[in-house]
């Protein structure tokens, strides 16, 4: 009794992370599920990264799923609203709006340069309402050479004319907005980062393939995020289906298993033992019986008990060899979040394109 209540006490307090690689409202369907019917506490995963609680003790993976998939987008009043209007303005303009916008750009980049050399003659007030003729008069008969300055003041009016007439196109026209949509979230960029996400599923699957080599499909997992290694139990791509009404019973026990294999002291573990090898004594004792007759109790559960010490050895003789989970995995790059209505716009057509053609999405 004494052992058993040790281990439940263990089990208790584990926290395990959940990750099938599904929707949201999926996942907390299934560790809900988990979380009634078992006494551990079931950390779901938000999204279908990697990017699991650190505080989880063990990991549950599943085999399949829609790893690294974006959110379905609905199309929304954004994208819905002028679609063929801001389409058909994108062909005709976008090439003016880009010469406008790198012309402003330009601009932008020349001006402080030449603030700061009018400063040296000249108040801010003047720059400001460019009122330099009086006091350039005033300058000419004390400069060795007027010429530079007299450039400067040129140059300086000139960009600021330029800017003055680009101000209000770039404004009325939203050319940076719809610029900067078109570059982050057309369809040739959104298409570069499903590229990016299915290398990364490439990379977990030879990932999953290492842990489903392991004994039940279970190991310990190093990353560079935390130093110590935890356990990481594959599970059925759809556990319900798969396991049915048994689901909470056989997580149950490749829970304990990874309990007892990767986090019990070598103390605790000799307690399992023992705990382990009476009740398979209590079993066949009726058949013992039977056959022998008298039965000493102490000296057949000790027998047992060597038995199983050198089965587990043998079976988890390499859980003393840690899997690593390749830093690479997860990186998806600078992908941008649509913020901006012609970012959704652009966003919502270019990932439904993605999506008909086949590009994995959950539904939240």
């Amino acid at each position: 009794m004494a052992a058993q209540t040790l281990v439940e006490a263990t089990g208790k307090s584990l926290r395990i992370a959940y990750q099938p690689f599904l929707s949201s409202t999926r996942t907390r369907q299934l560790t809900s599920l988990l979380q009634s019917s078992l006494p551990y506490t079931f950390l779901p995963a938000h999204d279908t990264s990697l990017s699991l609680p650190e505080n989880a003790q063990i990991v549950l993976l599943s085999r399949g799923g829609k790893p690294f998939a974006p959110v379905e987008r609905k199309s929304s009043i954004d994208s819905k609203v002028n679609r063929s209007f801001r389409q058909k303005d994108w062909e005709e303009s976008s090439v003016q709006y880009q010469k406008y916008l790198d012309r402003w750009t330009q601009i932008q980049s020349q001006l402080p340069h030449l603030i700061t050399e009018l400063q040296k003659y000249f108040t801010n007030e003047v720059i400001k309402t460019e009122a330099f003729k009086e006091r350039f008069q005033v300058l000419k008969s004390t400069l060795p050479d007027p010429e530079p300055l007299r450039d400067t003041i040129r140059k300086y009016q000139a960009l600021r004319r330029s800017q003055l007439f680009l101000f209000p196109i770039l404004k009325n026209t939203q050319a940076p907005l719809k610029l900067a949509a078109q570059t982050h979230f057309s369809y040739s960029t959104l298409e570069s980062r499903e590229r990016v996400l299915e290398q990364n599923r490439e990379k977990l699957d030879v990932f999953r393939y290492d842990l489903e080599r392991r004994f039940k499909g279970m190991a310990l997992v190093k990353t560079s995020e935390v130093m110590e290694p935890k356990p990481w139990i594959l599970m059925p791509e759809n556990p319900v289906d798969a396991w049915g009404v048994t689901l909470p019973d056989r997580t149950d026990e490749l829970i304990r298993l990874a309990r007892y294999r990767f986090l019990l002291s070598e103390e605790e573990k000799e307690v399992e033992l023992e705990r382990e090898s009476r009740e398979l004594v209590h079993e066949s004792l009726p058949g013992l019986r039977r056959m022998q007759g008298k039965v000493d109790i102490e000296e057949t559960v000790t027998q047992v008990k060597e038995q199983l010490r050198e089965e587990k050895a043998r079976m988890f003789e390499i859980d003393s060899h840690p899997l690593t989970l390749p830093d690479t995995i997860g990186e998806l790059g600078e992908f941008k979040d649509p913020i901006t209505k012609e970012d959704i716009a652009v966003y919502e057509t270019s990932d439904r394109q993605l999506a008909e053609s086949g590009a994995w999405r959950v539904a939240d």
